[in-house]
């Protein structure tokens, strides 16, 4: 059985081969809001399969709509994120990728309905498995990113501000 110092070589040997050296003399660093709002955006028009919530509803809840109250017992309620992420009455512009939409005032008209964003779900349905798959996505990202070259065109972008 190994030790835990041997773990601990492993686990240095595996982050300096895949991530380089610089890693361990940087330290943790929180991504940008700007990179946070990019993912966000990203997971609203593209969700991951199987996030629907299914529950047996209770006798003392209720739907309402248009002040009529819709009994649920004995029904299945069934949640979709995806089809509530292209609602242009909960997301205006719905089906445009934009980042900013997370950043503005809220009584900006792209702020979007508190609790719209339901990709991991809210609640007692939380998706238990947020933190890695968010963890894997900016890994992914980080992966990627390092194995392309940018050539910015600042001119043009100064041009179009």
């Amino acid at each position: 059985m190994e030790t835990s110092s041997s773990n601990h070589k492993i686990a240095t040997s595996l982050t300096v081969s895949e991530f380089g050296n610089e890693s361990s003399k940087q330290g943790h660093q929180e991504p940008s809001r700007e990179f946070i709002d990019i993912v966000e955006s990203q997971l609203r028009l593209f969700i991951a399969a199987g996030n629907d919530t299914t529950a047996q509803a209770t006798p003392t809840f209720h739907f309402a709509h248009e002040g009529v109250s819709y009994p649920t017992d004995g029904a299945l309620i069934q949640t979709n994120p995806t089809v509530a992420h292209l609602r242009y009455d909960l997301w205006p512009r719905a089906t445009q990728f934009l980042p900013a939409r997370f950043v503005v005032a809220e009584d900006h008209p792209l702020h979007p309905i508190k609790n719209a964003w339901r990709v991991f779900e809210l609640g007692h349905t939380r998706c238990i498995g947020e933190e890695l798959a968010v963890m894997e996505m900016k890994l992914a990202v980080v992966l990627a990113v390092r194995e392309l070259e940018f050539d910015f065109d600042w001119e043009g972008w100064r041009k179009q501000r």
